[in-house]
């Protein structure tokens, strides 16, 4: 499976948010790609475009989102299954009874997600972002399968560095692996691969 991740410019967000996230994945042989807008969503929803039919030809594939630092080879999570046409969300950080789509598997058939997701109109009060929506659907735990993958607000926190042997650290949130404290360990690993910096 190959890797994607969405990028929609904001003030939040931009280019370099994206090439500092792909330098991390080609230190290990990888090459991220963007999930081509199809459909104009506002904020954090366009990350539903991963799903839009247009986008089938592209699936399945694996999408991180754009606050997430890569620390290990990301190769486990492409060889997640995808015969079985689940969807593989990340279990909860603080609740682990909530899914948690900072990474996710795209399944190739999204029919049914994408018709309720445009059925609802996704700017309904009901739904807090995409990770509560998409909960709903069935959907494999990924750190059942790929271990490493740690919350930097609850495991790794200012100047805690995680495990060797961690995979992936999500931010899911304030604050972005840009904006954490200068000098810690999240700062350099992410001005290491930010162009300019």
């Amino acid at each position: 499976m190959r890797f994607f991740t969405t990028l929609k410019p904001s003030k939040t967000f931009n280019i370099g948010h994206f090439d500092a996230l792909a330098s991390q994945f080609f230190d290990f042989g990888h090459i991220l790609q963007l999930v081509p807008q199809k459909h104009e969503f506002p904020g954090w929803w366009a990350k539903m475009n991963a799903f839009a039919p247009e986008n089938a030809p592209l699936r399945p594939f694996v999408h991180v989102d754009l606050d997430t630092l890569i620390l290990g080879d990301p190769s486990p999570l492409a060889d997640l299954d995808t015969e079985s046409g689940h969807l593989w969300l990340l279990r909860g950080f603080k609740n682990i009874h909530k899914g948690n789509s900072g990474i996710m598997v795209v399944p190739r058939d999204t029919t049914e997600i994408w018709a309720d997701f445009i059925h609802e109109e996704f700017l309904t009060e009901d739904w807090r972002g995409d990770s509560d929506f998409l909960e709903y659907y069935p959907y494999r735990k990924i750190q059942d399968t790929v271990p490493g993958i740690l919350s930097y607000k609850t495991n790794c926190h200012r100047s805690v560095r995680p495990p060797a042997d961690t995979l992936a650290v999500c931010f899911h949130g304030n604050p972005r692996p840009w904006a954490t404290l200068s000098g810690r360990w999240a700062d350099k690993h992410y001005r290491m691969h930010a162009v300019g910096s």
